[in-house]
């Protein structure tokens, strides 16, 4: 049997189940207050040149569930918000909606467990955090940049779960950041924890910088990176579930923003595979860290390739050599790299046999096209030598 279509019943049940899905559980009911007028924040009409402290209660409990302030007609300044009657969150706000001032959240047994200083809608200043029991588990010091501000964060237990440093001793006396950072002209030496009482790393600061540092796995409780700082260059290594080394970046921390010096890439093995490394260049009234070197390797430990950068040109020019595996030169190139997916052949590209012996040799004209051939057998008897043309004819040199 059939059934009639109805557009209204198709209707009817998708506004249902769209309701279904996206209506809150329940919306409270608000009886709004002023100076004990009746007034609605909604209703412009009841609050007109009015101030003072607007107070909303739950109809259904009586409970305070909110209260706002009012100048003039105007809704800014004191917020405070409520749950069940008791305070969960207060801050104040400017006219154009910017907080600014202290935030304060508090938990349902209403001990402050959070305080923000706001500056015209930006955090700024000390920040601070506990638990509901009320000890202090975070601490920020927020300053004009990342190098004025500083934070210390702690566990549940009490132990020390993170710490940045500033250029200086700011959280005092809150905290001796003098002595947790190093700035009593001797090192600090600390150990952070996970949560579950795991250790998560350990750092020694000098001055308020990292000069050492290792971090833990979560899981294993493996070193799965270290770092150093020493003349100018911080190491970072990262290492494998078996403890071996798989990279490791060199940077040069005496530039404006640190550069690279070298980047090294290795097998699950412990290998060498891939190594690469960089300089600075003044280039167009400015500095640039560019790559000038990159090495590949066999996992026998025999170069696989050599790539060598010259930026004395208009283009950077790459100069490719290629290895057997026995360590055996197979071929040498050299291009113009015109963009980042672009390179021109340049200059003469050579093969070599195993026996070192030439195989191959192309020359390359300005515009990258092949304009003389050659090729020798293995035992360096020379078998061609032709001229190349653009349409790909040839014609030999010699016969």
């Amino acid at each position: 049997m059939h059934h009639a279509f109805s557009p209204k019943a198709v209707i009817l049940s998708c506004s249902l189940a769209f309701g279904s899905l996206f209506s809150p559980v329940s919306f409270a009911v608000e009886d709004c207050t002023l100076n004990g007028e009746s007034v609605s924040m909604y209703n412009g009409a009841t609050t007109a040149g009015k101030t003072g402290i607007i107070q909303c209660k739950d109809r259904e409990t009586g409970k305070l569930s909110r209260e706002r302030e009012i100048k003039a007609g105007k809704i800014y300044g004191l917020s405070r918000q409520y749950r069940d009657g008791v305070l969960v969150l207060e801050f104040h706000d400017e006219e154009n909606g910017q907080r600014h001032g202290l935030r304060r959240e508090y938990a349902s047994n209403g001990k402050l467990i959070k305080e923000e200083t706001e500056d015209h809608g930006k955090r700024k200043g000390l920040q601070r955090e506990w638990t509901t029991e009320g000890k202090l588990k975070k601490l920020e010091m927020i300053g004009n940049n990342e190098a004025e501000s500083a934070s210390i964060r702690w566990n549940a237990d009490g132990s020390l779960n993170s710490l940045r440093c500033a250029n200086k001793p700011i959280l005092a006396p809150h905290v001796d950041d003098a002595n947790l950072c190093g700035f009593k002209a001797k090192p600090s030496k600390l150990t952070y924890f996970n949560d579950n009482g795991q250790k998560r790393a350990a750092e020694m600061l000098l001055a308020g910088v990292v000069q050492e540092s290792t971090q833990f796995d979560y899981n294993s409780g493996k070193v799965r990176s270290t770092s150093e700082l020493k003349n100018n260059e911080l190491t970072e290594t990262n290492y494998g579930d078996n403890g071996n080394k798989r990279y490791q970046v060199v940077f040069n921390m005496a530039e404006k923003s640190r550069a690279f010096i070298r980047k090294t890439e290795f097998h699950e093995n412990g290998s060498l595979i891939k190594e690469q490394k960089f300089t600075m260049l003044e280039q167009d009234g400015r500095r640039r860290n560019v790559l000038t070197e990159e090495t590949q390797f066999y996992l026998n430990g025999q170069t696989s390739s050599q790539d060598r950068y010259r930026y004395d040109d208009k283009y950077p020019v790459l100069e490719v050599k290629s290895f057997s595996d026995k360590g055996k030169l197979i071929e040498t190139a050299s291009y113009m790299l015109e963009s980042t997916y672009r390179r021109r052949a340049i200059g003469i590209h050579q093969g070599f046999f195993e026996n070192g012996n030439l195989a191959h040799e192309y020359h390359y004209n300005a515009a990258g096209k092949i304009y003389r051939q050659k090729s020798w057998n293995e035992q360096g008897a020379l078998l061609s030598d032709d001229e190349v043309f653009e349409d790909g004819s040839r014609k030999a040199y010699r016969k």
